[in-house]
C-alpha cells in the first residue's frame, strides 16, 4: 500500500496530479487525504477516532496524520475536506499571537 492510495490528487492511471513521483515512504509534501480514500461508502464513516485507527495501521504519522485528523475535524463539522485542509506547501499568512 502506498500514501498515493489515500490521496485524492492520484489520477486515474496512478499518477499524482501535482508531477511528484510515488513515495517510498509514507510522506508526501502534497497529501491530501480524502474520505473516499479510507471509507468506500460515506455510511462507513463512523467518526475521527475511526481514521485515526486507520491511518495509524497503515503507517501514516507526523504531517500526513495530522491531515488526516483535519479532515476528520471537517467531516464532523459539516465542511468538506478542501475547505479544512491547507494548501499542501503553503503556509499560513495569519500572524500568530
Amino acid at each position: 500500500m502506498t500514501l498515493c492510495e489515500f490521496c485524492v490528487l492520484q489520477e486515474t492511471d496512478g499518477r499524482c496530479g501535482r508531477g511528484r513521483p510515488t513515495p517510498k515512504k509514507m510522506k508526501c509534501v502534497d497529501f491530501a487525504p480524502g474520505v473516499e480514500r479510507f471509507c468506500a461508502t460515506p455510511t462507513d464513516y463512523a467518526g475521527r477516532e475511526q481514521l485515526k485507527q486507520m491511518a495509524l495501521f497503515f503507517g501514516l504519522a507526523g504531517k500526513e496524520l495530522k491531515r488526516v485528523l483535519a479532515m476528520g475535524e471537517a467531516l464532523r463539522g459539516g465542511h468538506s475536506s478542501a475547505d479544512v485542509l491547507p494548501t499542501a506547501g503553503r503556509r499560513s499568512q495569519t500572524p500568530l499571537t
